[in-house]
């Protein structure tokens, strides 16, 4: 008997041909219970064919596509550290840095559109090169899929809003903010997951990739938690009289109820500021994103 699955045994008729899986434990990973035959830490190479144990000669074996999950990682951290939170930034906190046109929301219809490309392109990739749902990054894996769900959804959510006077229209900004947000919270920690689990397939990445993610969370949070109180102390009030300068043509409007009201004129300090606030974060998203590829793509397959 051989065993299998944790501790239990079962019969193989060994005269039969097999695919072999060639597993292997991190030293830092294993575990009495799992080097009894749990579950393996790594990837396990897979042989190309069939064998007996009858068979002699050599097995060929191959594991899944290094640079496609390098690949993987790259465009999910230019999706979501570099695009998604830029995206996000413009809506909640730059409407009234551009007073006079909707420029906010054409930038940010640009660039989430942009995120759900690069998102399904990214899934769709990674899904094809294991060939499905894996649970060796059983947890990376599970809420990537409630990432990429939530992210697929938007933008048909956004087709079917309804108009910015109607009373129905505080659902879908509830909604639309939301599921936004709770995609980008999940997104950030199926990254630095992502980034741990690149260990498990043998890969020498650079020890200072979580220390990048750990300081862009920190710096971009402070920003976003710095604009919040700023925004509820010094909160304007809205004119209650749209704006034909800046009314939408196509149908409602992606945003709060008052996207077709210019907000007041606001002290050309505050625009200015406003401004500068942005590009800093931009700048810090876009560094600490490309910092991020390199240590994907420059890394090391040490299992190879």
């Amino acid at each position: 008997p051989l065993v299998t699955g944790g501790l239990t045994s079962q019969d193989f008729d060994l005269s039969q041909s097999w695919t072999y899986f060639f597993g292997s434990h991190s030293s830092r990973r294993v575990s009495a219970t799992s080097a009894l035959g749990g579950q393996h830490a790594v990837i396990p190479l897979i042989s190309d064919t069939t064998y007996s144990a009858a068979s002699t000669g050599f097995a060929a074996a191959s594991a899944p596509n290094r640079e496609a999950i390098k690949a993987h990682g790259i465009l999910m951290v230019l999706a979501w550290v570099a695009a998604s939170s830029v995206g996000m930034f413009l809506a909640r906190h730059m409407k009234k840095a551009w007073v006079s046109k909707p420029y906010w929301f054409l930038f940010h219809r640009g660039i989430m559109v942009s995120v759900w490309i690069v998102t399904l392109v990214a899934f769709i990739l990674i899904f094809v090169d294991v060939g499905g749902y894996t649970e060796v990054a059983k947890t990376h894996a599970a809420l990537g899929i409630i990432v990429v769900v939530l992210a697929f959804v938007q933008p048909f959510m956004a087709l079917l809003r309804c108009g910015p006077t109607e009373d129905k229209r505080v659902i879908f900004n509830w909604a639309h903010r939301l599921v936004g947000a709770t995609a980008q919270i999940l997104a950030v920690a199926t990254i630095y997951l992502g980034l741990a689990g690149y260990e498990d397939l043998n890969f020498d990445i650079n020890g200072s990739a979580k220390d990048v993610w750990i300081t862009w969370v920190a710096i971009s949070g402070t920003i976003w938690v710095s604009f919040e109180i700023y925004n509820i102390i010094f909160k304007p009030e809205v004119p209650s009289t749209p704006s034909k300068d800046i009314a939408m043509k196509e149908k409602g409007a992606v945003g709060d109820d008052d996207d077709q009201k210019p907000p007041p004129a606001q002290p050309i300090s505050d625009q200015n500021g406003r401004i500068f606030i942005f590009a800093l974060y931009v700048l810090v998203s876009v560094v600490h994103a490309i910092t991020l590829c390199v240590f994907i793509g420059i890394a090391d397959n040490d299992g190879e």
